[in-house]
């Protein structure tokens, strides 16, 4: 088996791997399997100090690694999200003229429990689940936090933080985000209108929700569709209703599996999120289903499409704002041009544009975003034939160029 090293940090729901070693290190730790050996790290110069609650000083010179590469695997597949942590990624490659790759796939936990056990996993990794640390951690598959690494980062988190990514006291990785779940957005408008206080008890929550059914109100606006990783969502939801229900100590107990899975406890946990979703006239899915109906744009159609016929859903439990329909927005200056395409007839128009749109329709494959403007008759195209224009966008000249001409 290849050998490989890999070293993690991480982070709360999304976690981040980094450093990966040289081949002839002279520092090295030997890792509890013959799949791993440890990398060598750099560590900031010592100072012969002991404080370490600073933060590192942004004003000093960036460590130059032209030259080199790193890879990044993570579970964000979605154009806004990789988008971005290809952005902030690149400002640091700007300044040590490193050679970072990102990609993401929602199958993540399949892709890197294989690459794992077939010695080719990325230089840097990014997992949804903390326990998953634990277990690679616990397979060899994971080098401990360099003791630098370990110092400086675990004065800018809480008490505790780097041991939820511990190991028989060992950290394996770093915090690096922590993203909140547990709001449940409603329509403001609809409860004006109906009168209806905002609950702040679950049984307050769940009466509400027969009132509004009673009223012809949709109460809930439910998707859980994420491609290869359906169901997630429904994980968040056990998680809250864990914790709700049952209170912190027991809500521990189940996460080191102290508390089974099967336990009466649990079970009746997961009935009380089925009851909320399968009450008749309760939830509406715009996907047909629950399962079918994607929880965000990135992945699928909108929970609901508000203002087209379809009964507004009241609460909603989202791990992002509500969608805004019909609405586009970058946060990011880009370079655009707009395209007219002909061809002998509708047909040919309409699979051009989506031959075109389909290819660019992601910054993360071809550098170049691409929509329909709209469709054009005859009258409106310079050789008189059915026509489409198409808006491009890109970061760059170059890239919008070479996206365009191909």
């Amino acid at each position: 088996m290849k050998q490989f090293k890999w070293l993690l940090l991480l982070v709360v729901f999304a976690l981040v791997a980094t450093a990966c070693g040289d081949d002839d290190a002279d520092d090295t730790t030997a890792a509890p399997s013959d799949t791993t050996v440890a990398a060598e790290t750099t560590a900031a110069p010592d100072d012969g100090g002991t404080d370490t609650t600073a933060a590192p000083d942004t004003t000093e010179a960036m460590v130059d690694l032209s030259g080199t590469s790193v890879s990044i695997f993570s579970s964000e597949d979605g154009v806004d999200e990789a988008t971005g942590i290809q952005r902030a990624l690149d400002v640091f490659a700007a300044e040590t003229g490193i050679e970072i790759k990102h990609s993401g796939a929602r199958d993540f936990s399949e892709q890197i429990n294989a690459q794992a056990v077939g010695g080719n996993p990325p230089d840097i990794a990014m997992f949804p689940q903390p326990g998953k640390v634990r277990d690679f951690a616990s397979q060899g598959f994971l080098l401990p936090l360099p003791a630098a690494v370990d110092a400086a980062v675990r004065p800018q988190w809480p008490a505790g933080t780097l041991e939820t990514y511990s190991v028989d006291g060992v950290a394996y990785a770093v915090q690096a985000k922590t993203d909140l779940k547990s709001i449940v957005w409603y329509n403001t408008q609809v409860f004006a209108d109906g009168g209806y206080a905002i609950p702040t008890t679950l049984g307050e929550l769940v009466t509400l929700g027969n009132t509004m059914i009673t009223d012809g109100q949709t109460p809930w606006c439910i998707g859980i569709e994420s491609g290869p990783a359906t169901g997630w969502l429904f994980t968040d939801w056990m998680e809250d209703m864990m914790l709700r229900v049952e209170g912190p100590d027991a809500y521990d107990r189940w996460t080191s599996n102290e508390l089974a899975f099967d336990d009466p406890s649990v079970i009746a946990v997961a009935q009380t999120i089925l009851d909320i979703w399968n009450t008749p006239g309760n939830t509406y899915a715009a996907g047909g289903s629950i399962a079918a109906t994607a929880h965000s744009a990135d992945h699928g159609d909108p929970l609901a499409a508000v203002g087209e016929g379809i009964p507004s859903c009241s609460p909603r439990n989202m791990s992002r704002p509500p969608l805004i329909d019909d609405t586009f927005a970058e946060a990011f200056p880009m370079m655009a041009t707009r395209l007219i395409i002909t061809a002998a007839d509708e047909i040919f128009v309409k699979t051009a544009a989506t031959e075109f749109c389909g290819n660019a329709s992601s910054v993360i494959g071809c550098n170049c975003e691409a929509a329909v403007e709209r469709f054009l008759v005859p009258d409106e195209t310079i050789d008189g034939r059915p026509g489409v224009a198409i808006l491009a966008f890109a970061f760059d000249q170059a890239s919008l160029q070479k996206a365009v001409s191909n």
